[in-house]
């Protein structure tokens, strides 16, 4: 029997991402290890609470056939669920599910 939890299937895909808390300016830089239409998989240095919500943007790889020159971005509020020590470095292992998001192209 399958134990994995996730509704969505996931890719193993390196994106990067900046989430800011909602009462701070400061934003967190980290990398998505996977993500699905649900949600993601990242690190980050500092600890983040399960059931935090977050304000996110995740830039995707550019793509000349929509704009070209234009970069794409799902910006997206997210909500924390899981938090880990991740066993190969010193980082936090943050399962976050995107609640809602929208589509930006950047010049």
């Amino acid at each position: 029997m399958d134990n994995d939890r996730r509704k969505s299937p996931r890719l193993a895909l390196k994106l990067p991402v900046v989430l800011t808390r909602r009462n701070q300016t400061a934003p967190i830089s980290s990398e998505t290890e996977d993500i699905s239409i649900t949600g993601f998989y990242c690190l980050t240095e500092e600890p983040l609470a399960p059931g935090e919500v977050l304000e996110c943007r995740i830039s995707l790889p550019e793509s000349n056939a929509i704009m070209p020159g234009s970069q794409i971005c799902l910006e997206a509020e997210a909500e924390v669920l899981r938090v880990a020590l991740d066993h190969r470095s010193t980082a936090y292992g943050c399962a976050c599910r995107i609640i809602d998001y929208r589509v930006q192209f950047k010049q």
